[in-house]
């Protein structure tokens, strides 16, 4: 029997070591406008933001140049990372940018993400099944593995033109071109609460943490998996404020988002197949005229069902494990604890 793997997918996306931080109150006029964020708010909350701003532009920049260059799957769970990312700085600095313009940066935002999401399931379905045919499996499996496969790669396929119009209604926004005119002449105001913003994602997470006692909360599990995301990517925007004091802490929540991920995808698969099979019979007796074709596929989408399934389980058992370790740890205090001590014009 082949396992599942923990997706690789979701290990985060690290930026390249060394690369500087903002200059506070001053623009260096010999890089060039890509690589640091111009504006004319000389205060260190306008360098900070600018900076964190325009560090999560250039990676989505980066990232749809890359899948339309057609470089690999990754591209398209990158470009996701990065676009929530984005999106989590914009919800985090609200306070601080123009609410007018905000909300269309959200929504232009959103829209992309939402097209990035089939593909990345399709992906993620493919990334499964070309190792476990390639393995050979029992020849009673192999029809119903293979069929899945066809069908998930011929959608992957359809899913490439939707994916080009995201892209394309994307860059046809200009968002990015206005967010950076904003921060480059218009400035922004104080820099928002830092340990508040983290406060509450840690209160948000925590208040979910009782689907941790019944494996069959799907939605609420799904719901943690966002809460987690989201206070991962609240807490990496202040981490340069920190020095190296919240890593510690970010780990944790890398290898939890990893771990509520790997469960989620579990329950994606378990609650499409069985629409996939009724989908299938359907086409192969408008096709033969009767069903008895389709019963040499039942063995294979078994297969694919019973090790989801047990994957599942003991993804879930290694997820109720790890959580309580982080709360022996007191992992989320000490989160908190370090957020407190930052200076006060900062907080």
């Amino acid at each position: 029997a082949v396992a599942p793997p923990l997706d690789p997918s979701r290990t985060p996306v690290h930026t390249a070591p060394g690369q500087p931080r903002a200059r506070i109150g001053r623009v260096d006029p010999g890089r060039p406008a890509r690589e640091t964020m111009e504006h004319e708010a000389d205060s260190p909350a306008g360098d900070f933001i600018g900076h964190a701003l325009h560090k999560r532009l250039q990676a989505l920049t980066e990232e749809i140049a890359a899948i339309r260059a057609g470089q690999d799957r990754e591209s398209v769970h990158r470009l996701r990372v990065a676009s929530r990312r984005l999106r989590q700085a914009l919800t985090v600095f609200a306070p601080s940018l123009p609410h007018k313009r905000l909300a269309g940066w959200q929504k232009h935002l959103r829209q992309l993400t939402r097209a990035l999401g089939e593909a990345r399931e399709a992906d993620v379905q493919l990334d499964w099944l070309e190792p476990v045919l390639a393995s050979e499996p029992e020849i009673h499996a192999r029809p119903g593995i293979a069929r899945l496969h066809l069908r998930v790669l011929q959608h992957r396929q359809r899913l490439d033109f939707d994916l080009t119009a995201a892209l394309d209604a994307w860059e046809s926004s200009e968002t990015t071109a206005e967010i950076s005119d904003v921060l480059r002449h218009h400035g922004v105001r104080p820099l928002p609460d830092a340990a508040r913003a983290v406060t509450e994602r840690v209160d948000a997470m925590r208040a979910l943490a009782s689907c941790l006692d019944d494996v069959e909360q799907v939605d609420e599990l799904h719901a943690m998996r966002i809460a987690a995301k989201r206070l991962r990517y609240t807490a990496e925007l202040f981490a340069p404020l920190c020095d190296d004091q919240l890593e510690p802490a970010l780990q944790d929540l890398r290898a939890l988002q990893a771990l509520l991920g790997d469960v989620h995808d579990c329950d994606v698969w378990l609650a499409w197949l069985p629409r996939f099979s009724a989908k299938e019979l359907a086409r192969t007796q408008r096709y033969f005229g009767h069903a008895r074709p389709f019963g040499r596929l039942r063995p294979g989408l078994a297969y694919v069902a019973a090790q989801w399934q047990l994957h599942r389980e003991a993804q879930f058992r290694a997820l109720t494990a790890f959580w309580q370790r982080c709360e022996t740890q007191d992992v989320w205090g000490k989160l908190l604890e370090t957020m407190a001590d930052l200076p006060s014009h900062i907080r």
